[in-house]
């Protein structure tokens, strides 16, 4: 036999009178609804903070163009040459 707590509308629902059901329900719900608002707030609240908060990093680097061309020598290299090879250049 299943405890009387473990469905509370289970429990109202034999023959007790509408209103009371109605109301511990919405209760219930208002009571769910707190717990949303109170977690949906904090992690919002957690989302500025973290934003704000952030230090903001530059990804551009100076010297980007000239790895680019060193790459793509490399790459050149290998594709004419034994590609097994590893220049000592490609593996800094």
């Amino acid at each position: 036999m299943p405890t009387r707590f473990a469905a509370p509308t289970l429990v109202l629902s034999r023959g007790e009178e509408d209103e009371t059901r109605i109301a511990v329900l919405a209760a219930y719900q208002r009571g769910f609804r707190v717990v949303f608002l109170v977690g949906a707030s904090l992690a919002a609240l957690a989302f500025l903070v973290a934003l704000t908060m952030m230090k903001q990093v530059n990804l551009a680097r100076e010297d980007d163009e000239a790895l680019k061309k060193e790459a793509t020598r490399i790459v050149g290299e290998n594709k004419r040459g034994g590609e097994g090879e590893v220049s000592e250049a490609s593996t800094m």
